[in-house]
């Protein structure tokens, strides 16, 4: 049976500027929309978790955002914080500029060492690629990484660069991953019909600020 299409969507608002007043109207209009999730800044997180209508979708939250650059120890500890805080996922960036810069192990060695340091709380964590700064050939080495680990989720892109979410991308990463890893698409999703093709591509979430567009 197909997922509807709003159980995919992370509803997203990860403005630094963002006031109490526009988290609780997100966390409102997921409730509103029935979406999966509600993704925000580790800022937002207690706001989020104290508003009633957060009720059954999960609460998600970035580490190491946008860049990726934070020392691996650093990332650990923002993972164990925020998951003890009680967000249920958490989205890390990969350290892509490391990768992109020529260091061909940085990322398959970030995603193994990221794994054997959270154990069991891996499970509940996305990686944040950043593909649209790669080119695909270059996602092979971190699909062999995710799927030693047996990873949560894959992540497209934090949206905070030029090139986000893309159906070659999307269709890349199902197409290599485990069946057993997640895909979610996020960067760039304002419209319905590009989130319909990256879920035929493979997403099994979209992250997006325009929720509402897209189920309207």
């Amino acid at each position: 049976m197909s997922t509807p299409f709003a159980l995919r969507l992370e509803h997203t608002l990860l403005r630094p500027d963002a006031s109490t007043v526009s988290l609780k109207g997100l966390v409102d209009e997921a409730a509103h929309l029935g979406t999966r999730a509600v993704c925000v800044l580790p800022h937002a997180v207690d706001t989020c978790l104290a508003h009633p209508a957060l009720g059954e979708r999960v609460l998600v939250s970035v580490a190491a955002f946008p860049y990726g650059a934070a020392a691996r120890a650093a990332k650990v500890t923002e993972i164990r914080a925020l998951l003890e805080a009680g967000v249920a996922e958490v989205d890390v960036v990969l350290d892509w500029g490391a990768w992109t810069r020529g260091d061909a192990g940085s990322g398959p060695d970030e995603i193994k060492a990221l794994a054997v340091a959270l154990g069991d709380l891996w499970f509940r964590v996305k990686v944040i690629l950043e593909t649209g700064m790669l080119a695909l050939k270059k996602l092979q080495p971190l699909c062999d990484a995710l799927n030693d680990t047996r990873a949560f989720c894959a992540k497209t892109s934090t949206g905070c660069v030029p090139a986000g979410a893309s159906v070659e991308a999307v269709r890349y990463l199902r197409e290599h991953l485990h069946p057993a890893v997640r895909v979610k698409a996020s960067g760039g999703i304002t419209e319905r019909a590009f989130a319909d093709r990256l879920v035929e591509a493979g997403a099994d979430f979209i992250g997006t600020s325009r929720s509402a567009t897209l189920l309207g």
